[in-house]
């Protein structure tokens, strides 16, 4: 993914499709496991306005994500050290068995995770399912006290990247940018909310309840 360039990745206004959708041609210079460039298609509204974002106020002739490899894997580790979360020890492929792990818990059926993943075989997805690993990050995240701050970031994603608003699809309609302010989810009071009140989660409640309505997914604390 740190390679790709904006010729691998087809948007919504190319596509020109009734749906918003953009497709990610991968391995297209470094090969792919299966030994042929694959593509996955995006369907996420705000996915496929961050990547119109990178694509768009990147640098000319570079890859899309400014970052190698190593530059990501030393960022991780420094932020782990830094929330001290070092023995959780994220690299930049535990994504992959996040994903996997956390579809399997939601309910997703093997095949389907397999053809989203690109698995060649099902006992190669098997090496990426760790529920108790799962099981274990929760708790860490929730013993650094980290886990609502977790739950805010994910059900704001967008708000940590105030530059590609316009690039934002807020409806299913290639040729609309950001119509509407979106509906905002309810959330748990932060990390942050919470020591500033004491650590009283009770007297936080109201200006939580005032970042939006809707339910949170509580998702993304067992990612690995």
């Amino acid at each position: 993914m740190l390679a790709l360039q904006p010729e691998d990745c087809s948007l919504p206004e190319q596509i020109r499709s009734q749906q918003c959708r953009a497709t990610v041609a991968l391995g297209v210079r470094t090969g792919t496991k299966a030994k042929r460039a694959q593509a996955v298609t995006l369907r996420c509204p705000l996915l496929i306005g961050l990547l119109h974002w990178a694509i768009k106020t990147g640098e000319s002739g570079g890859p899309i994500v400014g970052y190698t490899y190593e530059n990501y894997r030393r960022l991780l580790l420094a932020a782990q050290a830094k929330l001290g979360l070092q023995q959780l020890g994220f690299s930049p492929h535990s994504p992959r068995a996040g994903f996997a792990t956390e579809a399997i818990a939601d309910g997703a059926d093997f095949v389907s995770v397999r053809e989203a993943g690109r698995w060649l075989a099902d006992s190669s997805l098997r090496t990426y399912v760790d529920l108790a690993r799962v099981a274990a990050i929760a708790t860490e995240f929730e013993l650094a006290g980290i886990a609502a701050a977790v739950d805010y970031t994910e059900a704001h994603i967008a708000d940590f990247f105030p530059a590609a608003r316009l690039h934002l699809y807020e409806f299913n309609d290639a040729s609309k940018g950001l119509a509407a302010e979106p509906a905002r989810r309810e959330v748990l009071p932060t990390a942050t909310d919470i020591a500033a009140s004491g650590g009283d989660e009770a007297s936080v409640d109201a200006s939580a309840s005032g970042r939006g309505t809707g339910t949170t997914r509580g998702r993304g604390r067992g990612r690995r």
